[in-house]
């Protein structure tokens, strides 16, 4: 199944560039091994199957803009010309119950959250490699998936005490034609 991103941009948030730096891409998703349970589904348990099927399909692992490995999920998007990759995981020990997303050396501990339809995001802890950072200084905003026109909707916003605004962004992932 081809997936083709498309970015809105929202006049209220400033940017550095606006929307031109958008970009829309096919990503594949591929397959490179066997994980034990899908993120998602192993989080949210029966409360799973209260997603709309849009956020259902995406994330249960069998296919979208993922690559599925042995230890989670890896995403890739493209933003401004740019492609960012992150991995997304079930934590374990202290982080049990939530989901870790990792960007490079740091890693977000973030609780899962289902109301009024919508997966919410909230992050709860971070680390630089096994080293944990003070919460005082953890990004924080408004982060959620949805269903919006019959797509899969995101919303994102990441805000950090100290530097404002870090990113922001909304769009909405659908079957490309050629899929």
């Amino acid at each position: 199944m081809a997936i083709r991103f498309s970015f809105r941009d929202d006049p209220a948030v400033p940017r550095f560039d606006a929307p031109q730096h958008f970009t829309v891409m096919d990503a594949k998703c591929g397959f490179c091994g066997e994980m034990s349970e899908a993120i998602f589904p192993a989080l949210l348990g029966a409360r799973f199957h209260e997603l709309p099927p849009a956020l259902q399909e995406l994330h249960r692992g069998e296919r979208g803009t993922i690559e599925v490995t042995r230890e989670g999920e890896a995403w890739t998007r493209a933003l401004g010309g740019r492609r960012f990759r992150s991995h997304l995981s079930l934590g374990t020990g202290r982080d049990a119950g939530l989901m870790c997303e990792r960007f490079g050396i740091i890693t977000v501990v973030m609780e899962i959250g289902l109301e009024d339809g919508r997966l919410w995001f909230v992050p709860r802890r971070w680390r630089m490699g096994r080293l944990p950072l003070p919460n005082a200084l953890l990004p924080k905003g408004d982060s959620f998936e949805c269903v919006r026109d019959a797509s899969f909707a995101f919303n994102v916003r990441i805000e950090a005490p100290l530097l404002g605004l870090i990113a922001a962004y909304e769009g909405t992932l659908r079957p490309s034609e050629s899929a």
